[in-house]
């Protein structure tokens, strides 16, 4: 692959939009990931390794503009490292592109690429909180408006014409936190949907209320939707890979929809995909609801496709009627490796159904499948990154024995610190002993973690109209705490309005989400 003493990067995967991975195809190799978004102005990490180097090599990485080039990393090996490098991305006024260039060279080696970068300015949050989301003709409305940014832009009302009735203009908020104003609506004011809208530079944020002659309703109606599914059917200790000429053997498991066994339950298993499907044995569940197939591979040439049904023909289900959840499972043929085919190789990024929890240890694992591949050592990398930046990397060194498939794990423990919510994601790559390069990802979302712990309490909790009761507000030294009461019955015909912790950190993912 490639020239003698001219390598290249002849792989690349940018994972979530933001993460880009460069691979050096023969003899040294270097891999190089960055995110592919970069914030102004903010502190970032890029991560290097350089993989079995014959002779000593120098590598250098170049941040490229039309105005200057930036050196991040020039480093001089003859081992094998990784390492990440923290620097400060440049300040820009909008967003602009830059090149990233990776320069590797030795007595006999040499290699230089470059990938571009983007730079940009991220858009400041901005939260718009009213006391309650209805109100009466001449009440008066409450708000507060919470930014990123210590300045604020005008802020505007419009009445339900569209017609401006408030305004302020440079406004700045108590301790440049938290901006409280209000408006008194007119006794008259029409009925219908009203704005608060804040202008920062050209972005608008806008917050929507109700005027509305309204009676306080203290019932309160809840839909239940209804499900048709009636259970699962399910494939369990099945393979992944077959030898040709094996027999596989695996299971198919049947559950009701409350997750207990289904006994004695005709199964119909299946190959190839739904409107295709070929017919191949009749099964029965047994008291665990578990039925056991062997299949011959011999008529088999490549990848198969199994499915299994509750009925005898593979098909959908007729609209709003009781039906079994249905699963199907890739078997794959085992193949020898080589830099030029693909494998069936591979790395699985295992994900959690719970969110991650706050500053606790997580263990988060990787699974790898190495098929055909010779006696030697694999590094499994990984990278967590948050918020469009890399927060951690890590290696760990697996070894391949001599046999057609090497399976295991590796496992490493994560603290979700406040600054990662709410998403992390885990990206896993490695080179194998052909020199085919795998990899996989996972998101994980987290808690709602805040590095500013506030709470309220009310003593005591209940109380009889007229009878007084206490509240406190505990946080932070110097915390600037807003505050407000409202009847919750007014909540009721507009719920989901107020801000809360999910809403903030839902307006964090924008920034870093790109295309």
């Amino acid at each position: 692959m490639g020239h003698p003493g001219i390598q290249m990067w002849t792989w690349k995967l940018c994972v979530l939009s933001w993460m880009c991975v460069g691979q050096a195809a023969a003899g040294p190799q270097y891999m190089v990931a960055i995110p592919a978004v970069l914030e102004s102005g903010a502190e970032t990490k890029f991560c290097a390794s350089l993989l079995e180097p014959s002779e000593t090599l120098e590598m250098s990485v170049t941040l490229m503009s039309e105005e200057a080039n930036t050196t991040l990393l020039e480093k001089t090996s003859s081992i094998e490292f990784h390492t990440c490098i923290e620097f400060k991305v440049p300040l820009v006024q909008d967003e602009v592109v830059q090149n990233f260039e990776v320069e590797v060279r030795g007595d006999t080696f040499y290699s230089k690429e470059v990938r571009k970068v983007l730079i940009k300015v991220y858009r400041p949050m901005t939260f718009i909180q009213t006391d309650k989301p209805i109100y009466l003709p001449g009440q008066t409305v409450h708000f507060r408006v919470i930014t990123l940014d210590t300045k604020l832009r005008p802020v505007n009302q419009l009445d339900s014409n569209s017609n401006r009735i408030g305004q302020w203009l440079n406004e700045t908020s108590s301790n440049r936190k938290i901006l409280q104003l209000s408006y008194t609506l007119n006794s008259e004011a029409r009925e219908g949907a009203y704005q608060v809208t804040v202008s920062i530079g050209s972005a608008k944020i806008q917050h929507s209320f109700k005027v509305e002659k309204y009676g306080i309703s203290r019932s309160q109606e809840k839909t239940t939707v209804i499900s048709y599914v009636v259970g699962k059917l399910s494939f369990t200790d099945t393979p992944k890979i077959y030898n040709k000429g094996s027999n596989v053997e695996g299971k198919v498991k049947a559950v009701y929809y409350n997750n207990t066994p289904i006994p004695a339950m005709p199964v119909f298993l299946f190959e190839g995909e739904r409107w295709s499907s070929r017919w191949l044995q009749n099964l029965t569940t047994d008291s665990d609801g578990v039925a056991t197939f062997s299949l011959s591979t011999a008529a088999f040439k490549g990848d198969f496709h199994l499915q299994v049904s509750d009925t005898p023909t593979l098909g959908y289900s007729p609209y709003r009627t009781p039906y079994y959840e249905s699963n199907d499972h890739t078997v794959s043929l085992a193949t020898p490796s080589s830099p030029d085919t693909k494998t069936v190789s591979s790395l699985d990024v295992k994900k959690k159904d719970e969110p991650l929890s706050c500053d606790e240890e997580e263990d988060l694992s990787i699974q790898y499948t190495v098929v055909g591949e010779a006696q030697g050592y694999m590094d499994v990398i990984y990278l967590v990154l948050s918020r469009g930046a890399i927060v951690l990397q890590g290696v760990e060194r697996v070894e391949i024995k001599d046999k057609l498939v090497n399976e295991g794990e590796v496992s490493f423990k994560l603290t979700v610190s406040p600054d990662m919510a709410p998403d992390v994601q885990v990206v896993a790559y490695s080179v194998l002993p052909s020199e085919t390069v795998i990899a996989n990802s996972a998101d994980f979302s987290t808690e709602q973690c805040f590095s500013q712990k506030v709470s309220l309490e009310f003593s005591p909790s209940s109380a009889v109209p007229g009878e007084e009761t206490i509240m406190r507000v505990t946080a932070q030294p110097e915390s600037l705490c807003g505050v407000s009461a409202v009847d919750q019955s007014v909540l009721i015909k507009e719920p989901g309005k107020t801000l809360d912790a999910a809403k903030v950190t839902t307006g964090i993912n924008p920034n870093y989400m790109h295309a």
